[in-house]
């Protein structure tokens, strides 16, 4: 994997044979982005914007999304939704793909081992 980091600390981990990004990993940045403004988002419209990021960013999501299950939960504020396959016999770890928000809107995790083979 290739690392990357932007100039507010995110950190993106990139298959570098496909270019998509498996991990982006933004938790130094909890606490701090867009609290300021008062502004928070109900689930229901973080879930709509979880589901266009994941539909941008992992290529064939749709035809694979029937296969994975859907399941999302909250925190203090802090929400995961993740879809994951069924245990398979003899594999090490179901691939899934999961995105944590804030109520404020902000990503702060996302992973993709759906894309990785």
């Amino acid at each position: 994997m290739d690392l990357y980091r932007d100039e507010e600390g995110r950190q993106f981990y990139v298959e570098p044979i496909t270019n998509i990004v498996v991990e982006m990993d933004a938790r130094s940045l909890l606490g701090i982005a867009h609290q300021s403004d008062g502004f928070t988002q109900s689930k229901t419209q973080l879930e709509e914007k979880v589901r266009q990021f994941v539909q941008g960013v992992i290529p064939g999501f749709a035809s694979v999304e029937n296969s994975l299950r859907y399941e999302s939960r909250e925190k203090e504020g802090i929400f995961f939704f993740d879809w994951r396959e069924e245990n398979i016999e003899g594999a090490f770890m179901p691939r899934f793909i999961q995105v944590g928000m804030t109520s404020y809107g902000d990503m702060f995790a996302f992973y993709n081992t759906v894309s990785i083979r």
